[in-house]
């Protein structure tokens, strides 16, 4: 099975801050980038988490939000 590898970028972390509602120093942004730059994921996990963050997008863009669907 193949892997993939996911590069983090600062504007993901900015992005999920804000969806988080907390601020960052640029210091505690570093050390997300740094925890988070040696991600590898195999095909199936991959896909499995594109499929839920299309799936989440959804129904943010719908608003059929249940608790953030804590599943």
């Amino acid at each position: 099975m193949s892997e993939v590898a996911i590069k983090i970028t600062r504007e993901d972390v900015l992005y999920v801050a804000k969806q988080l509602k907390v601020e960052l120093t640029d210091k505690q942004i570093e050390e997300v980038l740094e925890t988070t730059k040696d991600i590898l994921l195999d095909d199936e996990t991959f896909w499995r988490i594109v499929m839920e963050t299309i799936e989440y997008s959804i129904k943010d863009v719908l608003n059929i939000h249940s608790d953030y669907d804590d599943e």
